[in-house]
């Protein structure tokens, strides 16, 4: 009995390896079973996921017990689901994996070519893979290369890369908000929506202090890199760093844009817990803010309005920023009187 149990886990494991190798097809219709597990513990897991009523995405997610608590990283077509029947997921012969609908047109590519077989991967780390077969030094292309809404540990933002929003908790096509350098080096989030299109972070309203001592960052750089670790820091090559409540621990994590603007990292021991459990603080938060579209609007049109301020204000003490609370209401009444004048 036990060697039959052997020879089946092998032979499992087998048809995983074939699974990741060239030729590679899976099919929207066997979602459920044709999908990448990462190696050697199965963190994550890539395939197609349902965004809707007959829509889906080829992504990358934590893997879970539960089907109800998927946790998406990574897509490949959040702006073009394609549909519950015929669409697959090809390595062809040429190099190229390939995402095509139901109507055998091309959604998304890597637009990769080599002469070689290739192996698609994914690791533990959430990254997927696409590289030589016998030279797996050799990578064609990687999705760490290619964010959505979600920075893994280890995972370099570049001045080439950028988060992007949801536009919903159940819409995840791109949203309305950014994360990503500007062309002065600084790591920035942007509200760009139908009407209004503004930086809200950091500080827009003090014009004159967005870099050096206004709020310590430094366009002294030329590098623009910005990584989470896995015990917790974030560090940004214009001098923003922050560590999570939870600094130290080796937890599973993730820094995701969300729908609302905020950015949070998020934290939990296993795939067993939950991302959102208050009790034990499996939630972390570095950032907050109450609305960002009215910071928004306030940064482009100086809107008194007490909530908001109070709002704010309220945001940031939350945050940890206490020592800038000070200046913060002193530059707002600065520039409430130069407006009046």
């Amino acid at each position: 009995m036990a060697a039959s149990s052997q020879t089946m886990l092998a032979f499992v494991l087998f048809l995983l390896n074939f699974q990741c190798c060239w030729p590679l097809r899976l099919s929207v219709e066997n979602h459920e079973e044709d999908v990448i597990v990462s190696t050697p513990k199965g963190t994550f897991t890539a395939g197609f996921t349902s965004v809707g009523e007959n829509a889906y995405c080829f992504g990358i997610w934590f893997s879970s017990s539960s089907s109800d608590s998927k946790t998406v990283v990574w897509m490949a077509n959040r702006d073009q689901p394609v549909n519950g029947r015929r669409s697959t997921l090809s390595l062809l012969k040429t190099g190229d994996l390939v995402l095509t609908n139901a109507a055998q047109f091309n959604v998304w590519s890597t637009a990769t070519l080599s002469p070689n077989p290739l192996e698609l991967r994914l690791f533990d780390n959430g990254n997927l893979v696409l590289r030589d077969q016998t030279n797996t030094t050799s990578v064609f292309w990687q999705s760490f290369d290619f964010p959505t809404d979600t920075l893994l540990p280890g995972q370099i933002l570049t001045r080439f890369t950028k988060l992007v929003s949801s536009r919903s908790e159940s819409n995840y096509s791109s949203g309305f908000y950014k994360l990503f350098f500007d062309n002065d080096n600084v790591f920035c989030l942007l509200y760009e929506g139908p009407q209004v299109s503004s930086v809200y972070w950091p500080d827009p309203w003090l014009v004159s202090n967005n870099v050096g001592s206004g709020n310590g960052r430094s366009t002294y750089n030329s590098s623009r890199v910005a990584v989470l670790d896995e015990y917790g820091h974030f560090g940004a090559s214009d001098h923003f760093s922050f560590k999570t409540i939870d600094y130290g621990l080796l937890l599973q994590r993730r820094l995701t844009l969300d729908h609302d603007g905020n950015v949070r990292v998020y934290s939990r021991q296993n795939a067993q817990q939950s991302w959102s459990g208050n009790s034990n603080r499996n939630l972390v938060s570095f950032m907050e803010f109450v609305d960002p579209i009215a910071s928004v609007v306030m940064s482009q049109r100086l809107v008194e309005s007490v909530p908001v301020l109070k709002g704010i204000v309220g945001s940031i003490v939350r945050i940890g920023f206490k020592k800038k609370l000070k200046k913060l209401i002193m530059s707002f009444i600065v520039i409430g009187l130069n407006f009046l004048k």
